[in-house]
């Protein structure tokens, strides 16, 4: 029987004015910091976790399952490399009842897409997605713990990536998972103090003047629906499959503060937990000796459910 009980509710806001879309004027993807990022440079990542799961077809998340990134934050001559290791710790269920009959159910979450077209016309649609909770954990490259958080994440977003966007035979409903995730990114990056002290690796803090205005820091990320573009090389962890481009702005306090490029897969088995993300190379568009690049480094599936 599946989980239909919301037990939160999301809204998303999304808009196809060109505000919301990347800057026209970035530069190009340069994809050899993703190439030249070798896990030697890494000591303790085959402790953290190592080798690739197998290709599989199961289209669950499971508990257990993991990847590995390896993280390299680059501000003219000085590198700073660290890791960051997702696991599923919990399918997370409520107890309800029928009537006599007792029941466990996956615990929901309703999310809310409100598109608005050129002419002003709003559109809702609302979607349930199973919770997933997600440590994040980040760690040096000599395998010091530096931060750990459990987060939520959601399942059917997750399984969707953000290769719907990169699909022009992509359906409404694989588009708006592909808009949850990237609001789940944005939620972390406001909600999770660690993840931001991870950004500011790449980019300066907002001024105190800047903090006072908004009251804190706020993190906003800008997409737009693009023509594929497949990237011209294959990286380890895809297991051979194509590689897309996929790219997104971040702002801080309304000023640019990067320009990413994301490599992605469709995701399938170990590389649904990480929405089919492979790579990174994202630049702070002030400071072109500044910004980080991110490759998938290792991947595990949990064992499957009796």
């Amino acid at each position: 029987m599946p989980a239909m009980r919301p037990l939160a509710h999301l809204a998303l806001a999304l808009c196809a004015a060109c505000a919301t879309a990347p800057r026209s004027e970035r530069a190009a993807l340069d994809a050899a910091p993703v190439l030249a990022l070798r896990a030697a440079d890494f000591p303790a990542a085959a402790a953290l976790l190592d080798g690739y799961a197998a290709t599989d077809d199961d289209p669950m998340l499971r508990v257990g399952d993991a990847a590995l990134l390896a993280l390299e934050f680059r501000r003219g001559a000085r590198v700073e490399r660290q890791l960051m290791r997702l696991e599923v710790v919990a399918l997370p269920i409520v107890r309800t009842a029928f009537g006599d009959v007792q029941a466990t159910l996956r615990r929901t979450t309703t999310g809310t897409l409100t598109t608005t077209t050129n002419d002003g016309e709003p559109h809702s649609q609302s979607y349930v997605m199973h919770d997933v909770t997600v440590r994040v954990q980040r760690f040096a490259a000599d395998g010091r713990e530096l931060a750990s958080a459990d987060v939520t994440l959601y399942e059917e977003a997750l399984r969707a990536g953000w290769w719907p966007d990169t699909d022009p035979a992509a359906d409404e409903t694989a588009r708006a998972m592909a808009s949850m995730i990237t609001f789940s990114m944005q939620r972390l990056a406001n909600d999770e103090r660690s993840l931001r002290d991870a950004l500011f690796l790449a980019v300066d803090p907002p001024s105190l003047w800047s903090l006072a205005t908004n009251l804190g820091v706020l993190v906003n990320v800008r997409t737009a629906v693009a023509p594929p573009v497949t990237f011209p090389a294959r990286l380890p962890g895809s297991d051979g499959a194509e590689v897309r481009v996929y790219r997104l702005d971040l702002d801080l306090n309304g000023d640019p503060a990067l320009e990413a490029d994301l490599l992605i897969v469709k995701p399938r088995g170990g590389t649904m937990l990480c929405g089919g993300l492979v790579g990174v190379v994202a630049r702070n568009p002030d400071d072109p000796e500044r910004g980080v690049v991110a490759r998938l480094l290792a991947t595990r599936r949990g064992a499957a459910a009796e």
